[in-house]
């Protein structure tokens, strides 16, 4: 998950001060054009490289001539395929050359898979299993920011919202907070203004229905 903190405030809406340990939309900013498009158009494989799996009792060949290409076994790699390296004019930019190879690779008899050496790039995004269902973080392009940095705690951040919530990506990361409910009768608190933002409104007032916050 990505670590926030927080420090609550009640208010008619309740404000909150967060300190974000994650990366903020002002620092996702400080990415260039260039650096996102770098992260988006990173090469999808390793050139002049395949990965073949030869079925059961088949034996590898040590050099193999297909589309073009003479294909030179270099090891094999841990689920048993073999990895070969090419030389010939195949590229990821020469897309029709490397499909026209991998399928007659994958015609022959003694193949039960080829595929390119993809490249695989670890990825920082969270493992919240509420991440899905959040909206922003792609249109933000945050995911391809947090690739490249997860910023630091320094940042405070003032939030509006209600009241101070006992999340456990919170604790121990709220910096303060302030209550500005006047009123005694939509307060649950029946104290007014003060600096305890934990004031959970007047919905527990409702029970047993569960009717929301008259101030949010």
């Amino acid at each position: 998950m990505k670590p926030w903190q927080i420090l609550g405030v009640s208010s008619i809406l309740t404000a909150f001060i967060v300190a974000c340990n994650g990366v903020t939309l002002e620092q996702s900013n400080e990415l260039s054009v260039d650096q996102v498009s770098n992260l988006e158009n990173r090469p999808q494989f390793i050139e002049g490289e395949v990965i073949v799996r030869f079925k059961t009792n088949s034996l590898a060949p040590a050099n193999l001539a297909v589309a073009g290409a003479n294909l030179t076994a270099q090891r094999s790699i841990s689920g048993g395929e073999v990895l070969y390296n090419f030389s010939s004019g195949i590229t990821t930019q020469n897309a029709n050359s490397m499909e026209l190879m991998l399928q007659r690779l994958q015609a022959r008899a003694d193949v039960e898979y080829a595929q390119p050496n993809y490249l695989y790039y670890p990825m920082a995004v969270p493992n919240d299993p509420s991440y899905t269902s959040q909206w922003h973080y792609n249109t933000m392009k945050l995911p391809q920011a947090w690739d490249l940095t997860t910023g630091s705690g320094s940042p405070i951040v003032a939030v509006i919202d209600t009241g101070k919530t006992n999340h456990p990506d919170l604790i121990g990361r709220w910096v303060g907070g302030y209550d500005f409910i006047t009123s005694r009768t939509t307060a649950n608190d029946r104290n007014g203004r003060d600096s305890d933002a934990t004031d959970p409104g007047d919905a527990a007032f409702c029970f047993p229905y569960n009717y929301p916050n008259s101030w949010h």
